[in-house]
């Protein structure tokens, strides 16, 4: 995987470089970033994920993210991800966040709605990309 924040243009869609657990694009005409996490979800892959993502997302000023992780499979130790969802959660600057889920009352994903509320974020947490998408596009404040 690489580190480096380059992206490269697919369209209007910017693609930042990450590996085949987790995709991240910038959505410049709808004013958000997007990250896709896939499979299995590790300490060491949810860093190498955040690592790449933080320093795109503040190089191109977006306070709007979407999160899918509707295939993405969690560690049954809670704990452990309070940890890495608090870490995240502090370093993104004031956002508004959209969780797109498969199952909203799972436990990662309450987890990682309440980290991101309690560092100051405006939270979704849905099923309908339509919905997410639209929750991000109403940025009163941002």
């Amino acid at each position: 995987m690489s580190n480096r924040h380059d992206t490269r243009s697919e369209g209007r869609e910017e693609t930042i470089p990450a590996d085949g657990n987790f995709r991240m694009a910038v959505v410049p005409e709808r004013g958000y970033a997007l990250i896709e996490i896939f499979g299995d979800r590790s300490r060491e892959r949810a860093d190498a994920a955040a690592h790449a993502f933080h320093g795109a997302y503040r190089a191109h000023g977006l306070r709007a993210l979407l999160i899918d992780s509707r295939t993405a499979r969690f560690p049954a130790d809670l704990m452990s991800l309070v940890d890495r969802y608090s870490a995240f959660a502090v370093r993104l600057p004031r956002s508004r966040v959209a969780l797109l889920v498969a199952d909203p009352k799972a436990p990662a994903h309450i987890l990682a709605a309440q980290a991101l509320r309690a560092a100051g974020h405006e939270v979704l947490i849905t099923v309908r990309k339509t919905d997410a998408e639209a929750f991000l596009a109403a940025r009163p404040g941002f």
